[in-house]
């Protein structure tokens, strides 16, 4: 259900002698998706078996797929699922959710505004067009040439400010529902939101057990708050996009922060319908999940007019990894970069970090990276008065700080 993002932890958790109560886990949440969860200090044990019920109970009130039951079958229907089937939604329609979903639904409207509606949970039904989405990515996919005509006509639908939403204090009840002019088979999707989202509260929810330390990564949403140990930073593994399966681009050593990457390499199929398994043919077209709002095509996709060859934009952004104290904000700034491209990225992370603690890695599909400040490259600077500090493990042209 969610759109992927992907960091690697490369944890050190207890020293020697430690007798605090250590909890760990290592499986998978939402289905499918892999989860580490380790926690340390406090009541660690009834920390870390309160954050896997709440992920095991949450894929189920945000899923816009049906979510697995507890058997491991998709059988279990979310309130998304049942707004998304009703394609005959008028003005004033409704359904009634749950706090967690109006919280991300409630949020996902901010960031839609922040994002001049680069981030769109509405784009659902372009997402099933591309043939993007969990239950098709799996599919056979129709000719390219046999989608293209239609998206323009869908994009005209995918308007999320449209969404209403009502809290109903009195009777502690959530509603979504439409606006005058919605329309009426709209769809949604807040897994660029909510896996983020749930990273987050699982840590909220670790906390609230007292424990020193915790580490939390659903499926490359990373959220570490404490430290591994006295005086020793968390060990960051940023991917290297190019090569996913093999290699990082770089190594960070952090304090306490949310790490989120999000890639062309996460969900995507080929121009040619060959699959992920063939990975070693790089130069194949890809079809990526992540969705320009913009244009309706997936973006660094591109079709010649004159050929009618597909091709992928040789510049266009491939990773994007944000650094930032909120999981489900670092996840959708990390998707907005992927859109806008490596220069407005770059011009939109460093504007939010003359305010706030962010920072960002942008690598783009011909080897080249930026980076915000005050990244400091191991062994180049003062890495006590640096932000973070990395250490690149591939060879890449470096396109700005």
């Amino acid at each position: 259900m969610f759109a992927a993002s992907f960091a690697f932890l490369l944890p050190s958790f207890y020293g020697c002698g430690n007798r605090d109560e250590f909890y760990s886990f290592n499986g998978t949440v939402f289905g499918d998706l892999p989860c580490v969860i380790q926690v340390l200090g406090g009541k660690a044990k009834s920390a870390g078996a309160a954050a896997i019920e709440f992920l095991n109970r949450f894929d189920g009130e945000v899923s816009a797929v049906l979510a697995r039951d507890a058997s491991g079958n998709r059988t279990v229907k979310s309130p998304v699922y049942e707004f998304n089937r009703d394609e005959n939604k008028g003005a004033g329609y409704e359904i009634e959710i749950g706090k967690d979903l109006y919280d991300i639904a409630k949020e996902c409207q901010s960031v839609y505004a922040e994002t001049g509606g680069l981030f769109n949970p509405a784009i659902y039904p372009l997402v099933e067009l591309w043939g993007l989405s969990p239950d098709k990515l799996e599919a056979a996919h129709e000719p390219l040439d046999g989608i293209i005509g239609e998206v323009d006509g869908i994009l005209a639908k995918c308007d999320y400010s449209k969404i209403e939403l009502r809290a109903d204090g009195i009777n502690g009840k959530y509603y979504l529902g439409l606006k005058e002019g919605a329309a009426p088979d709209m769809k949604l999707d807040f897994g660029g939101h909510a896996k983020g989202w749930a990273a987050d509260k699982t840590a909220a929810i670790c906390a609230g057990f007292g424990v020193k330390a915790a580490m939390i990564n659903i499926a490359g949403n990373l959220y570490t708050f404490g430290l591994p140990a006295e005086d020793t930073p968390w060990n960051i593994g940023v991917t290297d996009p190019l090569n996913p399966y093999g290699s990082y681009f770089a190594r960070v050593e952090s304090g306490p922060i949310s790490a989120v990457t999000s890639g062309t390499y996460e969900r995507r199929y080929f121009v040619d319908g060959t699959g992920e398994e063939d990975r070693d043919a790089l130069s194949r077209v890809e079809v990526p999940h992540i969705i320009d709002p913009r244009t309706g095509w997936p973006i660094n996709l591109r079709r010649d007019g004159e050929t009618g060859q597909y091709s992928n934009d040789p510049q266009g952004v491939v990773g994007a990894s944000v650094f930032y104290g909120r999981s489900s904000l670092a996840d959708v700034y990390a998707t907005y970069v992927c859109i806008v491209g490596l220069e407005k990225g770059l011009e939109f992370l460093r504007e939010k970090a003359g305010t706030e603690e962010i920072a960002g890695i942008i690598i783009t599909a011909d080897r080249r990276y930026a980076l915000t400040e005050p990244f400091v490259l191991s062994g180049t600077g003062n890495a006590e008065a640096s932000f973070r500090r990395y250490t690149r493990c591939g060879e890449f042209d470096f396109a700005g700080a």
